[in-house]
């Protein structure tokens, strides 16, 4: 478990960052609803936490979650995926993404990666911007990938020194 306390616009939000379970599903579901304009549906959910279980983290504050992260490995033993990555509407510019992706970083080094990738929408640029504070690089654009017109940038970190970012304060 991972614990922090965040104040900005909310008194002493005080949050958790923990292994997902299968009653935290419906919840998951509603921010990636409130989250996405194509959201993943309940089964896939299902399936990752079944897949990779320490993977599929969730961030709750007083009972409520308040976003989530699942983390998959690929068939290549040293590279990980971050698969989503969502915090709910209400709780935006608390944190909440940073503490998620530090986390994925942490159990990512954990289980041996040297390489964790992910994909984020051209116009998701406070993701985007997230991403390039963790040093993550742009190594391809994917046409189309999140439908028509709509386009994908493949990111990059190289874990050889992932120590140095999840020591940080972002």
């Amino acid at each position: 478990m991972s614990n922090f306390t965040c104040s900005k616009g909310f008194p002493q939000l005080t949050l958790m960052i923990r292994n997902c379970t299968l009653q935290d599903i419906h919840q998951v579901l509603a921010i990636e609803n409130a989250s996405f304009d194509d959201p993943y549906p309940e089964s896939l959910f299902v399936s990752f936490l079944r897949q990779f279980p320490t993977g599929f983290r969730v961030a709750e504050s007083a009972g409520t979650l308040t976003g989530y992260s699942v983390i998959l490995p690929m068939k290549d033993i040293h590279t990980m995926v971050i698969t989503s990555l969502a915090v709910h509407p209400n709780f935006k510019r608390e944190k909440i993404a940073t503490r998620l992706l530090k986390d994925a970083v942490s159990i990512s080094v954990r289980n041996g990666a040297t390489l964790l990738e992910l994909q984020v929408a051209t116009d998701n640029v406070p993701a985007r911007e997230l991403y390039r504070k963790f040093n993550f690089v742009q190594t391809g654009i994917i046409n189309d990938y999140y439908g028509r017109g709509k386009d994908g940038i493949e990111m990059e970190l190289r874990l050889d020194d992932a120590s140095s970012f999840t020591n940080r304060h972002f």
